[in-house]
């Protein structure tokens, strides 16, 4: 993509985001409805796009580019959730745990994919979400037990 379309795709992804807070101040769309279009968006759509994506004539550079992006990933993931148990340890518990997620997790999926696909087409959609496979699985482990209260491990696995 040249650079004429990555503008084209920022002003689209604005005007989207302009398209909805006018909808909203008019109340066009009530909160119920901002609900139920955000599930619609993520647990339709973005899953729908990724699994679309994997649509791709398979060959050995796309295998070995997604193994090197995975485990590129998976990299970033250790070395993340390392420092986010070591940068903060001198900040208040709640700011730290705030910290320590954001620093393990990013928010590359929800606006990220649409992104990639956008710039790089489906093939850039299925580097994108192997990219966020490792993260994924920090996300649900180590990022959520940032926030669960749970007197050990264990338990906190069961929850």
């Amino acid at each position: 993509m040249d650079f004429s379309g990555l503008i084209n795709l920022q002003i689209m992804m604005f005007l989207l985001v302009v398209i909805g807070i006018v909808l909203k101040k008019k109340d066009v769309i009530t909160e119920e409805g901002k609900n139920v279009i955000t599930d619609i968006v993520i647990n339709v759509i973005l899953p729908c796009n990724v699994i679309n994506s994997f649509y791709v004539e398979f060959s050995k550079d796309i295998l070995i580019n997604g193994i090197t992006i995975l485990l590129v990933s998976c990299l970033l993931q250790f070395v993340c959730t390392f420092l986010s148990s070591t940068l903060f340890q001198k900040v208040n518990k709640e700011r730290r745990t705030v910290l320590q997620y954001a620093t393990v997790c990013s928010n590359a999926g929800f606006l990220g994919n649409p992104v990639a696909e956008g710039i790089y087409g489906s093939m850039g959609l299925l580097y994108a979400s192997i990219y966020l496979i490792p993260q994924r699985i920090v996300m649900w482990s180590a990022g959520l037990s940032y926030f669960a209260e749970s007197s050990s491990k264990k338990d906190l696995i069961k929850k």
